[in-house]
This record gives C-alpha cells, sequence and structure tokens, in this order.
C-alpha cells in the first residue's frame, strides 16, 4: 500500500539512489571500477558511514563492497558503532591512507556499469535467493530496478512459494557456489552479505525445527556438501513456537545439532561486518603471536586457582563488535581468556593482529583461546567418531595458525562420562595446553600434556559479590575454579566488582597457568583408569540435589531449588 501512494510521483528513496549512480566523480586516480579493482591494489581505502542509511541502501552498499574488496581492501563500511574502532585500527594496520566517502560516491564510482539482481521487498525470503544470485552473478542487490544497469535477475513474481524457489535454487545456483562454505542468514540482517557474495557462498534460511518440508529442504541441502564444510551465520529466533515453550536457544540447538551430525560447523557470524575488507587485508599480517604471563606459579595445596573465560568468542560478530567495546573499557590489572574464533586466522587475520598487538601493549594480562568448540561451533559429543576427527585436525590446523593453545569446549552437559572421555581424549591428542568445559558435568585433571577442567560457575552483571563469596567457600581439596563470563556489556566492571571480593586463598590466573598448576596437581595423585588422566567426575551438584536429564527439543520444567527457579 505504501508504494500506491507515490502513482504519480517518484518515490524519494529511489531519487536519491539515482542520484547516487549518476554522480560523475574526481579523486579516485589510486584504483578503479568494480572490475578493474580487480587487477591491482589501491594505495588507499575509503570508507562510507552507512549507520543511518535505510535498509535497501545500506545493502545496495554491502553487495557493491563484495565487488569492491574481490582482491583488495578498498571499502570499508560503517555499520555498527564498534566499526570506529576497527576503522582506526585498519588504518594503523595496513599502514595505507583512507578516505571517507558518502554513499552515493561510492556507488556513482565503483557500481558504475555493473548489473543488479533485484529481491522482492513484500516476500522477505527471496532475500536469500537473490543474495546468492547476486555472488554468483557479480552484481549489485536491490529492491527495485535501477536505471542504466543491467538485470541480471529479478526474483519478483519468479517462484510460487519458498519450497519451490529453493528447490530450483538446488539446481541452478547451488553448482556455482562455493564447495565448502554456506550461509545460514536471517533476511532482516545486513551484515556478513558482503561476505557471502564476496565468496559466491549459497545463502539460506530454512527452519530447521518445525517445518517438515523446510526440514527436509535443509537436510538436502546440507548433504550437498563435505564433511566439515562451515555454515556462516545463525540460526533465527523466528522459527521458535512459544506454544511449544520453544524460543532462541532451542532453534539454536536444532540447527547445531543437524549440522553437527552432517559434519558441518556452524561459524556465527551473522552480525559480522565488513568480512570482505578483513579477508583481503591479510597481506599485511605477519605470523600471528600472542604473549603469555610468566609468573612461575607454583601449586599450594590451601589455594584456589581461579579462571576467567569470557563467553562468546566463537561468535565473529561478539569479535568484531560487543567485545571489541569491552576490550577498550577499563579493567584491573587480573588475567582474562578471551575466547576467540580461530577462523579469524584465515578470513580476518588483521583482527586478530590488532587483538595480540593491544594485548602485548597492555602487559599481556589478556590471553585468547578457541571459542566453542574450537574450528568452529558444534557439539563433539554428538559427532560421528570419524568426523570428530577430521574436525580437530581443522581446530589443531586452525588454532596453531592462530597462535591458540587452549580451546573452549560447549556440549551437551547430560552426555554418558564414556563419551566426555572420548572427546577430550581426542582433543588432547593434538597436543593442545588446555581444555575448557562449558556447561559440562565435574572434570579436571590432565591426559598426555593436555589440562582439562570444567565450568565451576556462571559470572556475569547480577552476581559478581555473590560468585566471590561461592569461589571462598570451595573446597581446596578440589582447587581449580573455572568461571564463565556472560556479559556482553559491563566486563570490566563485573571482573572488578568480583575480584574485590575474593581473599588471599584466590590466585586469579591466565589459562596458560591453569594449565599449568592443574599438571602441577596431577603429578601428586594417583592416575585413573583412562587415557594417563587423572579426573574428577560427577554430574553438577549432586550433592546438592541437582542432576542432569534429557528432554526433547523445546521441553522443559522450572522447578524450585534452595528457593530459586530452574
Amino acid at each position: 500500500m505504501a508504494k500506491a501512494i507515490f502513482v504519480s510521483k517518484v518515490n524519494p528513496r529511489y531519487v536519491t539512489l539515482a542520484i547516487f549512480l549518476s554522480l560523475s566523480l574526481t579523486g579516485f586516480s589510486q584504483t578503479t571500477n568494480a572490475t578493474g579493482a580487480n587487477s591491482s591494489t589501491p594505495r588507499r581505502f575509503w570508507w562510507v558511514d552507512a549507520r543511518n542509511l535505510d535498509f535497501p541502501t545500506r545493502l545496495l552498499l554491502v553487495s557493491l563492497q563484495a565487488l569492491v574488496n574481490s582482491n583488495a581492501p578498498v571499502l570499508f563500511v560503517m555499520q555498527r558503532p564498534e566499526d570506529g574502532s576497527w576503522l582506526t585500527a585498519m588504518r594503523k594496520r595496513l599502514g595505507e591512507g583512507s578516505e571517507m566517502i558518502s554513499a552515493g560516491e561510492a556507488l556513482a564510482h565503483f557500481g558504475a556499469g555493473t548489473p543488479q539482481v533485484i529481491y522482492d521487498p513484500q516476500q522477505r525470503w527471496t532475500l536469500s535467493l537473490a543474495t546468492t544470485l547476486a555472488g554468483v552473478n557479480r552484481a549489485l542487490l536491490t529492491d527495485h530496478r535501477l536505471e542504466g544497469h543491467d538485470v541480471a535477475f529479478d526474483c519478483r513474481h519468479h517462484w510460487i512459494d519458498k519450497v519451490e524457489a529453493y528447490r530450483w535454487a538446488l539446481t541452478e545456483l547451488l553448482p556455482r557456489c562455493h564447495p565448502s562454505q554456506l550461509a545460514y542468514l536471517d533476511e532482516g540482517i545486513c551484515s556478513l552479505r558482503d561476505y557471502a557474495m564476496q565468496q559466491r557462498l549459497f545463502v539460506l534460511n530454512l527452519d530447521p525445527l518445525n517445518d517438515p518440508q523446510e526440514i527436509t529442504l535443509l537436510d538436502t541441502i546440507t548433504g550437498r556438501y563435505p564433511p566439515q564444510s562451515r555454515v556462516f551465520g545463525w540460526a533465527s529466533g523466528d522459527y521458535a513456537r512459544k506454544e511449544k515453550g520453544q524460543d532462541d536457544v532451542t532453534v539454536e540447538s536444532a540447527l547445531v545439532n543437524r549440522l553437527s551430525r552432517h559434519g558441518m560447523m556452524l561459524v556465527a557470524a551473522d552480525y559480522a561486518a565488513n568480512l570482505s575488507f578483513y579477508d583481503q587485508a591479510r597481506s599485511s599480517v605477519s605470523k600471528l603471536t600472542q604473549e603469555h604471563l610468566h609468573r612461575n606459579i607454583r601449586f599450594e595445596a590451601g589455594k584456589r586457582y581461579v579462571l576467567l573465560v569470557i563467553s562468546d568468542g566463537d561468535n565473529l560478530q561478539y569479535d568484531l563488535g560487543a567485545m571489541r567495546a569491552q576490550w577498550e573499557t577499563v579493567r584491573p590489572k587480573v588475567p582474562v581468556a578471551w575466547s576467540i574464533s580461530p577462523q579469524l586466522a584465515e578470513i580476518g587475520p588483521t583482527v586478530l593482529q590488532t587483538y595480540y598487538h593491544e594485548a602485548r601493549e597492555r602487559g599481556g594480562w589478556d590471553e585468547f583461546v578457541a571459542g566453542p568448540s574450537g574450528y568452529a561451533y558444534v557439539y563433539p559429543g554428538g559427532m560421528p567418531a570419524a568426523r570428530l576427527g577430521e574436525f580437530i585436525q581443522s581446530t589443531r590446523r586452525a588454532c596453531e595458525q592462530a597462535n591458540l593453545t587452549s580451546v573452549v569446549i560447549l556440549d551437551d552437559g547430560s552426555r554418558p562420562p564414556e563419551q566426555v572421555e572420548k572427546f577430550i581424549a581426542a582433543y588432547a591428542s593434538t597436543g593442545l595446553d588446555g581444555l575448557w568445559l562449558a556447561a559440562m558435568p565435574r572434570y579436571v585433571g590432565v591426559t598426555g600434556r593436555t589440562a582439562f577442567l570444567h565450568e565451576r560457575f556462571r559470572l556475569s552483571r547480577n552476581n559478581p559479590g555473590e560468585m566471590a563469596r561461592r569461589v571462598k567457600e570451595v573446597d581446596t581439596s578440589d582447587p581449580f575454579v573455572m568461571l564463565y563470563v556472560l556479559e556482553w556489556h559491563n566486563v570490566g566492571d563485573v571482573i572488578r566488582d568480583f575480584v574485590r571480593g575474593l581473599d588471599e586463598s584466590c590466585v586469579v590466573v591466565s589459562p596458560t597457568e591453569m594449565a599449568d598448576v592443574i599438571r602441577q596437581w596431577s603429578a601428586t595423585r594417583p592416575a585413573s583408569s583412562y587415557a594417563n588422566a587423572q579426573q574428577i567426575a560427577g554430574r553438577p551438584d549432586v550433592a546438592e540435589g541437582l542432576g542432569a536429564v534429557t528432554t526433547g527439543d523445546g521441553e522443559f520444567t522450572i522447578v524450585e531449588h534452595a528457593g530459586s527457579r530452574c
């Protein structure tokens, strides 16, 4: 109905875009248009502030970004507040000049003569197919026809429904796409599409939980890809059915389980912007090396050793977004383990180099570990043995490239101990320094030379005082305490308030130091029956009357325990 208002007039936004694409510009002599950009490296890069632009214009810009960043980091698009920090970092890292230009200038210069793919704004699901089409056709992504640009494909009124469209895409598009990467992305998100189009990824958004037809399509599509294929993006919470008790996490779990069974990996990246730029900035990166604390800490009976692990680092949008904001806040000088995605060693090494360099400048208190569960987000206990072996080898290679020596593992907390034993031993076979088990029962020990430790508590803005008290109450016969820090906005304040509540019996250590003191402790204890490992194992808080249970997707019960709703 909104378009009917403009029957006798021209939509102002379309006029603006037309002006964008008809401008004659000067000052771009050091690079060429989208086609020519493939042949030479520019002596500087350009950036556009798109934070206040409407969604269709931002889509048009990121499709342009995919084209001009084909072989060099040419165009940077600011979409989120943290992008300003990364723009400053890229100026330092690349050693190149940068110039701010308007969206109009960027589109007129870089987009001249480029074909277009038109998605249907009345059928949101067409955007996924249009993104794929724009990638394989090296085209701009638009929601209306742009004058002066050939139409490579028009998605409007092309298919009867979503299912027919995806069946068509299976035959016509998937064979032209990247053979081992694809993107799973909600149609309301603009970020990540630059990378998807640059790499010619098959882009999809299908229900992994409730709709039988879409589940079948999802299985068919993933079945066309080899094991160890990477799925960039995230599951859409729109598929959750509240009447069934489902939420975003239910959909997430359904997708991760489905991908894990196929031996595929989810790389959380839905709001990760400018990956096409970071991917092409690799030539400025030398060997990745992070600094570790060397305080020569010795294990002492009666002490409690505390490891703080920042969660969500497997998520590229977190690494580039909220983590960046928290990283720049004032924090106490205590060791902190920041989980981060080893994928960045391949697609954004300049991001890792920036963090490592800044950590070194701050004195080495910050150490980085691979986020769950290594190379990407999987449940290792749910993977077939052969697929798990392949995944762990991918993890080893990526961690070596990224100089990450330990890994956070996230799995089903009700997994039988023998399955946990198997994947701990499999990870340890690669010689990793430490394994940090999130949302898992109580395991601590050493296998080979690899130390492992379960998450004891979760720390957030709501409980720093309480968590400090509980750490001080930990029995020193079980002295190793890992806290998983679930906080996107106030990390510095939470850590400061937590540390203030500790006493002299508590020693906050880095991941490297924790692995070392666990090995020292383990050397004084008798070996257990498996894999030369010593372990303390049990279901979570069994002594307090709690235990793990297995339920179907979306099925749960809220109960009270010690006055708390669980």
